[in-house]
């Protein structure tokens, strides 16, 4: 997938994240006016808040592409799920 060297902090910079993705992975017709398939874009909480604020800031586009409507946003729990495999595994041993 590549590596690109933006802050998901900074809201231009995760905008400029998800038209990278929206613009390599999903899948459109010739003159992009109509998206075919739509794809998953995961991240923990605050990522996915930046996530939201940054196609909030394009909602106004006239394509559905260009309002990257083609991006499913998506939380992932992984730090939750760390967090309490740890707490469990910390009771267990007392």
């Amino acid at each position: 997938m590549g590596l690109l060297e933006k802050n998901e902090n900074k809201i231009p910079e995760m905008l400029e994240i998800l038209q990278h993705c929206n613009e390599e992975y999903v899948p459109t017709n010739d003159d992009k006016s109509k998206i075919l398939h739509k794809i998953q874009v995961g991240g923990d909480h605050l990522t996915i808040e930046h996530a939201i604020s940054a196609v909030n800031a394009v909602g106004d586009a006239d394509k559905p592409y260009e309002r990257l409507q083609g991006l499913v946003l998506k939380h992932k729990d992984f730090h939750c799920e760390m967090n309490f495999l740890q707490v469990t595994n910390f009771v267990q041993k007392f």
